[in-house]
C-alpha cells in the first residue's frame, strides 16, 4: 500500500499536467499570436528566472526532456493567478447555465469563479513549504485529503475522467492504515431521536449503495436527489438511516447535517398522532431553521431576503446534507417557495439536498430514487424484528405466513407494522391478514377512523358532531364555534373534545389570533369527510356555517377596507415600509382576506428600490388560494410574471383566475394564453419537444376560449377580438421557425387559417391586412396555403 506523501506525489502530477495541458489548449486556440506572453504575464517577476533555470537543468543533463513552450514552466502554484484572469476562458459556462437569466447566470458564474480560486489557493497554501508543510515533513492524512480534493474538484470543470482518478486516490488515502486519525464523525447535525423516526432499520442497502456512490460522492451528481415512493414505503426511515451515515462517516468537505421535516402527522403504535409545529412550513420558517441549525446570530430580525441570501453563504462555506421530509405536507405558497428554495436557489452550492415525496415532479426522474416494497429478505427480517419488538410469539410466524403478510401489505414497513399490531390484540396473523385485505390500504385507515368514532360516540354521543365541525372549517375553530355549529352544551362540547384528544384525533388548541383555536391536519380533514360522506349532519353544519359567515360579513368587509385604504395612502407617499405593516396588522386580525393577500402582492411587486418578486408572488397566490373575486389579483400577478420571463407563473396566475370563476374570464383565457405561447417557444429552443407540443396546445385552447367568452368585455368586444387574433397570429410566427417538413408545413396552415378568420369576422380591422401582408413577405411559401 503507497504511503500518504506517494498517494499525494501522484495526484500532484495529474493535476499538475492536466491542467497545463487545459491551458495550452485553450490560450493556444483563443489568442494564437499571444499565448505564451498572456501565460507569463502575471509572473514578471521571476519568470525569467525560472525560464533560465529550467534551461540550466536540461544543459547539464539533469533532465533529458526538453521544453516545449511556456506552458511546461507553469506550478500548481501558478494556477490561482491565470484562473482568475482567464476564467472565462477555461471554465466557459455549461449550456445548462447558459439558458438561464442573466441576472442568475452571473450570480452562478461569480460563486463559480470564487469556488475554483479557493480551491486553487488551498492547494497553494498546503503545497508551501512555510505555511503548508515543510519538506521534512510528512503530510498528514487530513490535509492530503483536503488538497486532493481541491485538485478533484477543480478537475470536475476540466476533464471529468481525470477527476475520477483523483477520486480514486481519495479512497485509496482513506482505507490507507499509516494515519492515526480517528474517522471523523460530524458534531453538527439537526437529527431527530432514531426512535421517533425509525427504532431499528433493516435492509435497503441497494437504495443506499445509490445515495452513496451514484450521488452523494459523486462530484458530478445534482446537487438535490429525490426519494419518491408510496406512502408508508419506508422512505423518512431511509433518509434517516442514511443522513445518521453521513454523520459517522462523512464525506470530505460536508460540515453537518441538517434535518428539516413538514410532516403533519405520524403514526405511533396504530395511531394516528399529529405533529403540531412541524419543523417548517414555507420559506421563512425553512430559513429560520437552517440559520438556527447553522448558529446563525441575530437571524430572527432579518427580512426574507436578507435570511435568503445568508443560508445561501453558510451552505455553500459550510457545506451540508440537507434533508427535507415529507414535502407534499407543504401546500400552496409554503410549497412553491420553499421548493424553490432548495431546488433552484442553491444552484452552484457545495450542500446536497435530499427530499422524501410521494410524488414524482416533472424532470425529477433522472435525480430521483424509486423507494418500492422489501425483497423477500429484508421484508422477512423486517417482520421478525418487529415480532420480536411487539413481544409476539414467533411460533405463529414461519415463512408462509411473514410471506402473505409482506404481499397483503405489499411490503409496506408502515402496513406491516400495523397489521402486526392487530395480532397483538389477540388475532391469530390469518384472521389480521384476512381483516387486512377486506379493507386494503386506505380503506383499512378509513374502517379504522370509523371505528373510533363509533365507539368513542358510546361514551360520547356528540364526538362525531365536534369532529366534523373540526373537519369542515376551512380555518382552525374556536370552542365557541364548535358548541354553536354543533348545536350542544358546553359540557358536551368539552367531553368530546376530550375524547377526541385522548384518540390524537383533535390536537390541544393553539393560540392563533388571540384566541385558543383547533386546528386538524388536512391528512385528517380528508379522511374525516370521507367517512362521512354527503349525510344530513354534514349539510345542516353547512348550512349553519355559511349562515355565521353571512352574520360578519359587512363588517370584514369594511374593516379590511380600512386596512387597504390605509396602506394605499402610504404606498403613493412611498412609504412603503409604512403600508406593508399596515397590510401586515390587517391580516394579524382578517387572517384569510384574500384583498389583503392581494394588496400585500401589489405593494412587493412595486417595491423600491426594486421588486420583492417571490413575497409579491406568494401574496398573489395566496389571495388566489383564498378564491379572490377580484380579477386584478390575478392581473397584476400576471404582468408581476410577465416583466420577469416567469411565463409558467404567469400562465398560472391568470389559470387560478379562471379556476376561480371571476369575471371576464375571457381576458384572463387570453393572457393565459399569451404567456403559455411563449413558453411552448422557449421549450422548443431547449429540445424539450414533448412539453413544448402539449405548452403550445394549452395556449391554443385558451384563445379558443378568449374567443368563446368575448361577450364579457362588453363594448370593447371588437378590440378585444382583435387582440386575440393577433396573438394566436403571432403564436403560430413564434413556433414556425421551430418545426421542420410536415410539422412545419401544419403550422403554416393554422396561421393561414388564424390569418383567414380574423379578417372574414373583422372585415374592418386594418391590422388583419396589415398582418397578411407582412407574413407573406416574411414567409413567401405562405401564399399556397391562403385563399386568394
Amino acid at each position: 500500500m503507497m504511503s500518504t506523501n506517494d498517494i499525494c506525489y501522484r495526484g500532484l502530477r495529474i493535476y499538475r499536467n492536466s491542467v497545463v495541458e487545459h491551458i495550452r489548449d485553450v490560450l493556444k486556440a483563443k489568442y494564437p499570436e499571444d499565448w505564451e506572453s498572456r501565460i507569463s504575464k502575471p509572473f514578471q517577476k521571476d519568470w525569467e528566472d525560472r525560464r533560465k533555470a529550467a534551461e540550466l537543468r536540461r544543459e547539464t543533463g539533469e533532465l533529458a526532456v526538453p521544453l516545449e513552450d511556456a506552458a511546461d514552466l507553469l506550478d500548481v502554484n501558478h494556477f490561482r493567478n491565470l484562473f482568475e484572469i482567464h476564467f472565462d476562458d477555461l471554465f466557459p459556462p455549461d449550456e445548462k447555465s447558459i439558458l438561464r437569466k442573466a441576472s442568475e447566470q452571473k450570480e452562478v458564474r461569480q460563486q463559480t469563479r470564487e469556488a475554483i480560486v479557493r480551491w486553487s489557493q488551498a492547494f497553494k497554501n498546503l503545497r508551501d513549504p512555510v505555511i503548508g508543510h515543510p519538506a521534512t515533513m510528512d503530510v498528514d492524512k487530513e490535509d492530503a485529503f483536503m488538497m486532493l480534493d481541491s485538485a478533484r474538484r477543480i478537475l470536475g470543470f476540466i476533464e471529468p475522467d481525470t477527476a475520477s482518478r483523483v477520486r480514486d486516490l481519495l479512497h485509496e488515502l482513506w482505507n490507507s492504515s499509516e494515519s492515526i486519525l480517528e474517522p471523523r464523525r460530524l458534531e453538527s447535525s439537526t437529527l431527530p431521536s432514531r426512535e421517533a423516526i425509525a427504532p431499528s432499520f433493516i435492509g435497503r442497502q441497494k437504495e443506499l449503495a445509490v445515495l452513496w456512490d451514484e450521488w452523494l460522492r459523486d462530484p458530478q451528481s445534482h446537487r438535490v436527489h429525490y426519494l419518491v415512493g408510496d406512502g408508508g414505503k419506508g422512505k423518512t426511515a431511509l433518509a434517516y438511516h442514511f443522513a445518521e451515515e453521513v454523520i459517522n462517516q462523512p464525506p470530505q468537505g460536508m460540515e453537518i447535517v441538517i434535518w428539516l421535516s413538514a410532516k403533519l402527522r405520524q403514526f405511533v403504535e396504530g395511531q394516528t398522532t399529529n405533529i403540531e409545529n412541524p419543523d417548517f412550513w414555507d420559506l421563512n420558517s425553512a430559513l429560520d431553521w437552517i440559520l438556527w441549525a447553522y448558529g446563525a446570530p441575530d437571524f430572527q430580525n432579518m427580512s426574507l431576503d436578507d435570511k435568503v441570501q445568508e443560508c445561501l453563504r453558510y451552505l455553500h462555506d459550510l457545506p451540508a446534507l440537507v434533508v427535507v421530509d415529507d414535502v407534499d405536507s407543504l401546500e400552496g405558497e409554503g410549497e412553491d417557495l420553499a421548493l424553490d428554495f432548495f431546488t433552484r436557489q442553491t444552484e452552484g452550492s457545495l450542500s446536497k439536498f435530499l427530499l422524501t415525496s410521494r410524488r414524482m415532479s416533472f424532470g425529477a426522474r433522472r435525480i430521483s430514487t424509486q423507494v418500492e416494497g422489501f425483497s423477500k429478505e429484508e421484508g422477512r427480517a423486517f417482520v421478525s424484528s418487529r415480532v420480536k419488538l411487539f413481544e409476539l410469539d414467533s411460533s405463529f410466524f414461519p415463512d408462509a405466513v411473514v410471506d402473505r403478510i409482506l404481499d397483503t401489505c405489499d411490503d409496506s414497513p408502515l402496513y406491516v407494522q400495523d397489521l402486526l399490531r392487530l395480532c397483538g390484540s389477540g388475532r391469530h396473523p390469518n384472521q389480521a391478514i384476512e381483516e387486512w385485505r377486506e379493507r386494503e390500504g386506505e380503506e383499512a385507515r378509513l374502517y379504522a377512523l370509523s371505528r373510533e368514532v363509533d365507539l368513542l360516540s358510546q361514551s360520547y354521543p356528540s364526538a362525531r358532531k365536534v369532529l366534523l365541525t373540526c373537519a369542515m372549517f376551512p380555518e382552525p375553530v374556536t370552542r365557541d364555534e364548535i358548541k354553536t355549529v354543533s348545536e350542544i352544551s358546553y359540557r358536551a362540547c368539552d367531553d368530546a373534545i376530550g375524547g377526541l384528544q385522548n384518540l390524537f384525533l383533535v390536537p390541544k388548541p393553539a393560540n392563533i389570533l388571540g384566541k385558543p383555536r383547533f386546528a386538524l391536519d388536512l391528512n385528517t380533514k380528508k379522511l374525516v369527510l370521507e367517512v362521512e360522506g354527503e349525510s344530513e349532519e354534514r349539510n345542516r353544519i353547512e348550512r349553519v356555517m355559511r349562515s355565521l359567515r353571512g352574520q360578519r360579513s359587512s363588517s370584514e368587509r369594511y374593516g379590511v377596507g380600512m386596512y387597504i385604504q390605509q396602506a394605499i395612502n402610504s404606498a403613493n407617499r412611498g412609504k412603503h415600509s409604512d403600508a406593508e405593516e399596515i397590510l401586515k396588522r390587517g391580516l394579524n386580525v382578517y387572517r384569510d382576506a384574500s384583498a389583503l393577500h392581494s394588496r400585500l402582492g401589489w405593494l412587493y411587486g412595486k417595491w423600491e428600490p426594486r421588486p420583492q418578486i417571490h413575497a409579491a408572488r406568494d401574496h398573489f397566490r395566496r389571495a388566489g388560494d383564498l378564491k379572490s373575486p377580484d380579477v386584478h389579483t390575478y392581473f397584476q400577478w400576471w404582468r408581476l410574471e410577465l416583466k420577469i420571463g416567469e411565463w409558467g407563473y404567469a400562465a398560472e396566475a391568470a389559470e387560478k383566475g379562471i379556476a376561480n370563476g371571476v369575471v371576464p374570464s375571457g381576458e384572463l383565457h387570453h393572457k393565459a394564453g399569451i404567456v403559455r405561447s411563449r413558453l411552448a417557444w422557449e421549450l422548443r429552443r431547449q429540445a424539450q419537444y414533448d412539453r413544448a407540443n402539449q405548452e403550445a396546445q394549452k395556449a391554443e385552447n385558451h384563445f379558443k376560449a378568449a374567443l368563446s367568452r368575448v361577450t364579457e368585455v362588453g363594448s370593447n368586444q371588437c378590440q378585444f377580438r382583435a387582440r386575440v387574433y393577433g396573438d394566436i397570429v403571432a403564436h403560430y410566427e413564434l413556433l414556425i421557425g421551430t418545426f421542420r417538413g410536415q410539422a412545419q408545413s401544419r403550422r403554416f396552415q393554422l396561421l393561414a387559417e388564424a390569418l383567414e378568420r380574423w379578417q372574414s369576422e373583422l372585415p374592418n380591422d386594418p391590422k388583419s391586412s396589415a398582418e397578411r401582408q407582412r407574413l407573406l413577405g416574411k414567409f413567401p411559401n405562405l401564399s399556397g396555403y391562403l385563399n386568394g
